[in-house]
């Protein structure tokens, strides 16, 4: 099933950023649809990626992109000043919906984390530069969280390679609190977000109880027979 919920994810974020995702960039050389295509692909996943965590507009997320050359392995950062929380995606979009992907590349994409959370500009492209005043504004508030999110259409979880690179991150950053957290959406999650937003949903049920009862600690609960 794995090609059929990849052209499912395609379809979504084709609705979602036709025409909103810049690529600029990419059209000024002599580039096949097929390339096109991809470059689209790619950056409308992390795009998507911010609108079915972040609950960023469409339109909001799709400017957020970074992707492009000496993007230093980041391709997408939003940051939301009410939550206080800054996303950093990379995103990878694979059409077979097999597989992870390279460790390398996601190497570079913490390497660029710590050069980002450094404040090392000179190592991003124009894309993120744009950005600095942002960047600075979530690097000085008080409470900051820093939200990474890998996003791909392959299947497979991450190998113990890179899930351990993560783990060496979040152990690094988060010394003495908690401040960084990882969130690994493949195929699965993202196709599942096209139903129900990541984050969950409240849920509207009416029941009747019969039998009820109630208590009012630890917490206050009704219970009986539904």
């Amino acid at each position: 099933m794995s090609v059929i919920h990849v052209n499912q994810i395609k379809n979504r974020v084709h609705q979602l950023f036709d025409g909103k995702i810049d690529l600029s960039d990419v059209d000024k050389g002599s580039l096949s649809d097929k390339d096109r295509e991809n470059f689209f692909l790619s950056r409308s996943l992390a795009a998507y990626a911010l609108y079915a965590v972040a609950h960023a507009d469409v339109d909001i997320a799709a400017a957020s992109i970074t992707d492009g050359g000496n993007d230093n392995g980041i391709d997408a950062i939003y940051y939301d000043e009410r939550e206080k929380r800054l996303y950093i995606v990379q995103s990878k979009w694979i059409h077979d919906g097999r597989g992870e992907p390279e460790n390398g590349e996601v190497k570079k994409f913490i390497a660029g984390i710590k050069d980002l959370i450094n404040q090392k500009f000179d190592r991003f492209n124009t894309k993120m530069k744009q950005r600095r005043a942002v960047i600075n504004q979530a690097m000085n508030a008080f409470g900051t969280r820093f939200q990474i999110i890998l996003a791909y259409t392959g299947a497979d979880g991450l190998a113990e390679p890179s899930a351990r690179d993560f783990e060496d991150l979040k152990a690094e950053m988060n010394d003495t609190s908690e401040d960084l957290y990882v969130t690994v959406l493949r195929q699965k999650e993202l196709h599942r977000s096209l139903i129900t937003s990541l984050s969950g949903e409240p849920i509207t049920l009416e029941v009747t109880l019969q039998h009820w009862g109630k208590i009012e600690s630890p917490q206050a609960a009704y219970y009986g027979q539904v």
